[in-house]
């Protein structure tokens, strides 16, 4: 029976249908009725789906064809989101194998899955279990799904004939979300560099189609007449001094709200990639300066995130030096940068951030075609860019989906390194991670389950 049990598995089709059922049990148990679900069902019943759009266009949003979506599906039933929902999770699953995974070893087929099972869900329900997926999950697994042929095109794979306009539909979809808008564009358009200097100025004809497909997604953003109309509403209702700040002065808060978020609340996705980099680089360097930079990530996390109210028992003190770095709100300012103490959120978050980048580097050795520094920069600047909005601290948690989403396939690319290691020292540990990410991804799970239970009772 084990046998049987092992051979089933071994098919990578059999963990996406997995994937599907673990995902279908999480969202069996969910009703979309609540926060904006409950607005936006509330509104069905006042016309036609058509006219809200409309008038949301011109007084609110321009994310047009994604409020039409889920109006619909809102309209149609409870299971009509149920079975959407799953299968975005699952499409989600599916793009990061098709996209990330540089071999057939099941190993990395399981780590993606277990990837997929480790971001934790509940964020999705913040504004409404229906509202916040349809505007963050599917945005972004039809953005993965619609950068797979970016990688065929680049790895000479042949594309079938069929998929070319589902990739173009999933690109427009996904175009209509900000920073999605922003993940596709910035992929396109530097694969399609990328393509021009490798193949000598020779061009790929369906890679410039999806490229014009992004940039008319961000002329439509830019252009909504709604999105101005809102922004007004949002600064006086959401942050008043917002218009009296700088460029940088957003740009620094970005930098630091992110990060101050991840360490306080000992995000579990920035966790994961800190442990990946600190065991591949110490099983893989013996000098100091290298495992003291690879070091910084998780030590940030563990004291000043998991185990802080320990540390503050030990060390009284700490606890005031801990609330001056993790500030949400830290920013230089005119008044207070005489004061040194008011750069500590900003310094420590850049130097997190340089100890990620140049562990990347030491792992993958080398900058040109690494993927992986690509997949974290392009992921923390979605989540930077939301300083540009008033609504970067009403917005809350569920935008940091994109970053935690890369730094995930950041730490799959570095397990697929680890798998190339064929010692006996090396598969002990690559049996040890894999073994603790099935156990994390398990209480995940579970945790969200229980969420999920809890909150509907």
């Amino acid at each position: 029976m084990k046998e049987k049990i092992k051979e089933f598995l071994k098919d990578g089709r059999k963990i996406i249908i997995i994937l599907f059922f673990l995902q279908l049990l999480l969202n069996i148990f969910i009703t979309p009725n609540r926060y904006d679900d409950e607005f936006f069902i509330r509104k069905l019943t006042e016309g036609p789906i058509i006219d809200f759009v409309s008038a949301r266009y011109s007084n609110w949003t321009s994310r047009v064809l994604i409020e039409f979506v889920l109006c619909t599906v809102l309209k149609m039933s409870k299971y009509a989101w149920v079975i959407l929902q799953t299968l975005m999770m699952t499409l989600l699953g599916y793009s990061v194998t098709k996209l990330f995974l540089k071999d057939e070893k099941q190993e990395t087929k399981w780590m993606a899955f277990l990837m997929i099972l480790i971001y934790p869900l509940s964020k999705m329900s913040s504004a409404g279990w229906g509202a916040t997926t349809v505007n963050y999950i599917w945005p972004f697994a039809m953005a993965m799904f619609a950068m797979i042929p970016i990688r065929k095109i680049f790895d000479n794979e042949k594309i079938k004939w069929y998929m070319y306009p589902l990739y173009s539909i999933a690109l427009i979809f996904a175009g209509n979300q900000e920073q999605t808008a922003a993940i596709v564009f910035g992929a396109y358009l530097i694969f399609t560099i990328l393509l021009i200097l490798r193949d000598k100025k020779k061009t790929n004809i369906y890679m410039i189609i999806q490229l014009l497909i992004t940039i008319a997604s961000l002329v439509f953003i830019l252009t909504c007449p709604g999105n101005s109309v809102r922004r007004v509403e949002e600064v006086g209702n959401c942050y008043p001094d917002f218009e009296t700040l700088s460029f940088l002065d957003k740009i620094s808060l970005g930098v630091t709200s992110t990060f101050s978020e991840m360490l306080i609340n000992s995000n579990i996705c920035f966790l994961v990639l800190s442990i990946m980099i600190v065991i591949y680089i110490y099983n893989n360097y013996k000098d100091k300066f290298c495992r003291t930079v690879a070091v910084i990530p998780i030590t940030s996390i563990l004291v000043l995130g998991v185990f802080k109210d320990i540390v503050c028992r030990i060390f009284p003190y700490f606890d005031m030096y801990k609330n001056i770095i993790i500030q949400e709100k830290a920013m230089i300012t005119a008044d207070n940068y005489t004061n040194l103490i008011n750069f500590l959120p900003l310094i420590t978050s850049l130097i997190i951030i340089f100890a990620f980048i140049l562990s990347i580097l030491l792992i993958f050795k080398k900058l040109r075609n690494n993927v992986a520094i690509v997949v974290f920069i392009i992921g923390l600047g979605t989540r930077i860019m939301m300083a540009l909005s008033p609504t970067i601290f009403a917005s809350t948690n569920r935008t940091f989906i994109f970053f935690e989403f890369s730094m995930l396939i950041v730490a799959l690319l570095i397990w697929q390194e680890m798998l190339k290691k064929e010692e006996k020292n090396d598969k002990k540990i690559q049996e040890r991670i894999f073994t603790g990410m099935k156990i994390i991804a398990t209480i995940q799970y579970i945790n969200t389950l229980l969420f999920i239970l809890i909150t509907k009772v």
